[in-house]
């Protein structure tokens, strides 16, 4: 079912400049104290970017949404260490919902590496190596983000969308030498419904002449919550690979997985809060639960870990809750507000759309050529892989037949075996190999060249390989450049 139209038809309405009513406000950043050129960190790939003799930007700043009543996005903003006149602009969100992308910064795929004695390095294999990187707290009232006043709260994936175009649009309108660059809409976890509502919005308002054009191009979801209603399909399966239950527990669940999709399908067709609690409490309670009571201690955003509950608890995040509560911290950031990972009160708001599918958005972007890239950790139970490559395959759009004609191939770094990928015209689909939840954090190298492969449109393996294949079941090796 596509989503509604009624908010892209009431905003139409508006005019540009009332739609994109805002303001933006940014100052820049010293964490790395001094900042080294690009040149001088020996730590950066060898051959990888073009030294320059001043360091790249870093910036900070907050976008007021004027039409509300007293609420702000913070973003951090990383001019690309090559600066290449062509480097992409790339928007990055963490999940949640309501979990900030300071996370992303410090220990995925920013600039930074945040160390124990609470010192920063750079991060040899941040995606800013070749694309400019804005990492944004959002919904508003996450991370470093505000929201002042009841009425502020973000509760649908459609608010979100408008909230970051409008961001987008004055950040492009501050900054107009980016305008032109190719935009990428990406992020993980529940980014696997921000990311679509985000990119199918900013496509919409760029066919309906609504607000500035903003140069999409693609799209890239990390272990993702996309389609519930098939992702919690797939947790028998993938616990039963993983010796995580039993056969005949598994046979359980699937015995009450119809009901469970039934109440999920009916979540995403009546986007009412009702039916959606139902559905949700329904699933978690036949579906993955069970593999949690068989599993006690078990951290569910990487299988091989134990933690003493479910929630994000590697010391990373301690680690990070510290650092920038840190009064000089804040001071170097600009902001004054207590720094939580996840901020219970926009996930309780957004809470209701947690069964409600997404992927009807993907297609019509699929369609229009939107490249889209889908990877998922192996050792992630909570978005794990098989659920997401099985909404991948009954996602319909125009290339759905040659899509499942398609063959999966082993991807390789540096001649190490990194994954299992497959891509067709514009969808392409990476299993990462020894990474969880989050694989910038687990495989930074392989999350790296797996992210630049996607940019520059592979190839995903050599051409020698690809001449070699003749027609037949022949294993072809990916190579990522």
């Amino acid at each position: 079912m596509p989503p509604p139209l009624l908010p892209l038809l009431v905003l139409s309405a508006l005019s540009p400049v009332a739609f994109a009513k805002g303001r933006i406000t940014e100052w820049p950043l010293a964490l790395l104290n001094p900042p080294k050129p690009h040149s001088q960190h020996s730590e950066f790939p060898p051959g990888d970017g073009v030294p320059v003799v001043d360091p790249p930007a870093h910036t900070a700043g907050y976008f007021k949404l004027d039409y509300k009543a007293n609420a702000s996005l913070f973003y951090f903003f990383f001019e690309s260490r090559s600066q290449a006149p062509d480097d992409p602009l790339v928007l990055w969100t963490n999940g949640g919902p309501g979990c900030a992308s300071e996370l992303g910064v410090f220990f995925e795929n920013g600039p930074y590496r945040l160390h124990e004695n609470m010192t920063l390095s750079m991060n040899p294999w941040g995606w800013d190596l070749g694309a400019n990187m804005i990492f944004i707290d959002q919904p508003v009232g996450t991370g470093f983000s505000t929201a002042g006043a009841a009425e502020d709260a973000v509760r649908c994936e459609d608010a979100v969308a408008q909230d970051v175009s409008r961001f987008m649009w004055a950040f492009l309108e501050a900054r107009p030498e980016f305008a032109d660059r190719d935009f990428y809409v990406t992020g993980e976890s529940y980014g696997g419904k921000y990311v679509p509502a985000i990119a199918f919005w900013i496509q919409e308002w760029n066919k309906g002449g609504v607000g500035p054009h903003i140069n999409l191009k693609g799209l890239v979801i990390g272990n993702g919550l996309t389609d519930p209603a098939i992702q919690y399909g797939a947790y028998g399966e993938y616990a039963l690979q993983n010796n995580l239950i039993s056969k005949s527990a598994a046979e359980t669940m699937a015995m009450a997985y119809p009901l469970c999709k039934m109440a999920a399908d009916a979540c995403t067709k009546t986007q009412f809060v009702t039916p959606c609690y139902a559905a949700l409490d329904y699933c978690k309670a036949t579906q993955y639960e069970p593999i949690i009571v068989n599993n006690p201690g078990i951290y569910t955003y990487d299988i091989r870990l134990r933690c003493a509950n479910t929630s994000l608890c590697p010391p990373q995040v301690s680690r990070l809750r510290s650092y920038l509560n840190t009064p000089e911290i804040q001071r170097k950031l600009g902001v004054s507000k207590p720094f939580h990972e996840c901020n219970r009160t926009v996930q309780s708001d957004m809470r209701w759309e947690w069964m409600y599918g997404v992927d009807a958005w993907l297609a019509p972007l699929l369609d229009d050529g939107i490249k889209v890239l889908i990877y998922a950790g192996d050792q992630d139970l909570l978005c794990n892989w098989v659920g997401n490559r099985v909404w991948v395959d009954k996602l319909r759009w125009s290339g759905s037949e040659a899509w499942l004609a398609g063959q999966d191939r082993e991807w390789s770094v540096a001649g190490t075996p990194a994954g299992m990928a497959k891509s067709v015209g514009p969808l392409t689909f990476v299993k990462v190999y020894q990474a969880g939840h989050f694989v910038p954090m687990d495989q930074p190298e392989h999350a790296w060249r797996m992210f630049n492969t996607f940019l520059e449109d592979g190839p995903w393996y050599t051409r020698e390989e690809e001449q070699s294949r003749d027609g037949k079941d022949e294993q072809l090796f990916y190579v990522a450049t």
